[in-house]
């Protein structure tokens, strides 16, 4: 049976969107809505035409539709799908290819007859494109036009794969990549060398002219572009905004993709709300950040005339408030993380006692623990903490062939240097043997993969004096998976239970709730939430200490525990990055940076770094 789906719904010009906290409650949603089109459809003697999107957002609404086909008999008998886009130049067999994609997500496992499941050839010569992307606007219009369309949204708003610039009327074509669309798809080819430079794409005109859309977006990292998808006005150069005329368009959405929208960021502009002390935090950030006064100097007038009078009648002026918010963002910045021993801890973010503690710091994949908390993980095992740095999974899907072949050529180079290894009798022989096998061994070159990832983490924790404090858990849906391809079950939990019990810390650090669900930071923090229900006794004292990793910084206001990071620090954690390859932390430099200005436009001490947590579970 179908579960019910509880959602709050804003209205934002011509635009519903659907909010929920659980990304999988929207997508059971979108499913739900899917399926009675399509039973409609059945009832009415006709096909089903769907519009359907790939990446990791849709992943989730797949798997429901999945599971009423196994479980409530759904139909796809009548169904007549084409995907919006594919790569030009791969194959169908190739593993990154849309057409392989829906094949996993979703064709393989419904009784969708395989002709009426449409997805452009990437291996059209150029050509033939035109001709061939007329035929698949034809075969589209044959059959009634869409009735429903599926999309997800990149960081430069595209839709389907139409790049800022594409013009309202435009069609299926082939277009070139926009670099930011590629950078975002080098993890997923294993390097942005491997990523193609065009693709096929419906276009933003026959995309309108279905009669109902549904656009999803979870995770913290879409929140500021379905912000100007739904905000700003509709412009080419921001080709999700040009939905807006839609007149049957809803944005399915989860709480954090939502953060950004004014109603959810700002509801008092909106009507009167309940003030909460971390929304007069909020508000009162929001302000000195917009008026780009520091806190102190608010006055009366500045909350007057941005929405705040009703904030300002409950406290009887600005000096009160600006006090409050003022000690409140003042008593997170510490300088112990692991609290300061023998101190009157009232106004501290983390507790004094006990003076030593056992911390654990979870990553998803080696090296995101490095940008995020490296100087932080320094000063725990400086002040004399217990620290182990639990790496959740091997990281060898960061590592790409390129790497895998320098590493085989120096050792080729070392097998054939007779001279340096002639002690070794058939060392050189076997290194030959290694080499010759790793071309045709795919176990073997996914070890050598993580090998070469682990050896990268190894150095860098070396440089924070870690190095002996590091755990490889391995977690099998990540050895037996890929991205967008996790499926994580009870051995994953089990694994990370008995670790953490074993353990039994006083502190854990731990990323991936505010992160994309079908990710790897999103797989593994729902395995560490499930996880928390079988925690030992421990567990009751246990502060857990959220951290973003990816390049997602902590706004000012959501922050409970602020580190600073002095400039020895900052070069000791640059030096630890630096085991990584290059471009590693793309994205990711900056974090750090950005908090410590933040703080300092907001009238507290000038840092080099801050490096910002949130408590978990603390009143919002």
């Amino acid at each position: 049976m179908s579960k019910e789906v509880i959602y709050k719904e804003y209205v934002i010009g011509n635009v519903k969107c659907r909010v929920s906290q659980d990304a999988a409650d929207v997508a059971i949603m979108v499913a739900q809505r899917i399926a009675s089109i399509i039973k409609e459809k059945e009832a009415e003697g006709k096909p089903a035409v769907l519009g359907l999107a790939t990446g990791s957002t849709p992943v989730l609404v797949y798997q429901e539709l999945i599971r009423m086909h196994r479980e409530e008999g759904l139909c796809f008998k009548n169904v007549h799908s084409f995907n919006l886009d594919e790569y030009h130049g791969l194959n169908h067999d190739h593993p990154e290819s849309y057409y392989s994609y829906m094949q996993a997500q979703l064709f393989s496992h419904v009784n969708i007859p395989s002709e009426q499941a449409h997805v452009p050839n990437g291996m059209i010569p150029r050509e033939d494109v035109a001709q061939i992307c007329a035929a698949y606007e034809e075969q589209i219009a044959n059959l009634g036009g869409l009735d429903f369309q599926l999309l997800g949204i990149g960081r430069t708003g595209h839709i389907g794969f139409n790049e800022p610039g594409s013009l309202v009327s435009s069609r299926t074509r082939l277009i070139t990549l926009d670099p930011v669309t590629r950078l975002d798809a080098a993890r997923d080819f294993v390097g942005l060398e491997n990523v193609p430079r065009a693709a096929i794409t419906m276009g933003v005109g026959t995309i309108i002219e279905a009669r109902e859309i549904y656009l999803l977006a979870w995770g913290k990292g879409k929140a500021s572009v379905i912000k100007r998808a739904l905000e700003d006005t509709p412009s080419e150069d921001l080709p999700a905004s040009l939905l807006q005329g839609h007149t049957n368009l809803i944005f399915a959405l989860n709480t954090v993709a939502a953060s950004e929208l004014t109603c959810v960021k700002s509801p008092w502009t909106e009507g009167s709300i309940t003030w909460s002390e971390r929304m007069i935090k909020r508000a009162i950030h929001s302000l000195a950040h917009k008026l780009d006064k520091p806190i102190l100097k608010l006055v009366d007038r500045d909350y007057q005339l941005n929405g705040l009078e009703e904030l300002l009648s409950l406290y009887g002026s600005a000096y009160e408030l600006n006090i409050l918010a003022f000690k409140k963002t003042q008593s997170t910045i510490t300088g112990w993380p692991g609290g300061k021993p023998e101190v009157n801890d009232r106004n501290r973010p983390v507790p004094s006692s006990p003076a030593e503690k056992k911390v654990v710091v979870l990553a998803s994949e080696p090296g995101m623990e490095c940008a995020a908390l490296g100087g932080t993980l320094n000063r725990l095992q400086k002040q004399g903490h217990q620290v182990t740095v639990v790496y959740l999974t091997s990281g060898y899907l960061t590592v790409g062939k390129d790497s895998v072949q320098r590493l085989k050529s120096l050792l080729s180079l070392i097998a054939d240097s007779g001279d340096l290894l002639s002690e070794g009798g058939d060392i050189n022989t076997e290194i030959s043997k290694l080499v010759s096998k790793v071309d045709v061994d795919l176990t073997m070159e996914q070890s050598v993969r993580a090998l070469i990832r682990k050896h990268h983490s190894n150095l860098a924790m070396e440089t924070l004096h870690l190095k002996d404090s590091v755990q490889y858990l391995n977690l099998p849906f990540y050895e037996s998976g890929g991205y967008r391809k996790f499926y994580p079950n009870d051995e994953d939990a089990g694994q990370l239970v008995d670790l953490l019990n074993k353990l039994a810390p006083h502190q854990i650090y731990v990323s991936g709730k505010m992160d994309d669900p079908s990710s790897v930071e999103g797989v593994c923090w729902q395995l560490f939430e499930d996880s928390m229900n079988h925690w030992g006794t421990w567990g009751d004292s246990c502060q857990t200490w959220l951290y973003r990793a990816g390049g997602q910084a902590w706004e000012s206001y959501e922050i409970d525990m602020a580190v600073p990071v002095s400039p020895d620090e900052c070069a000791l954690k640059q030096k630890a990055m630096a085991k990584y390859p290059q471009g590693f932390f793309i994205g990711m430099e900056d974090d750090a940076d950005s908090v410590a200005r933040d703080y300092d436009a907001l009238g507290l001490p000038e840092y080099e770094e801050i490096e910002a947590f949130q408590l978990h579970k603390a009143q919002i």
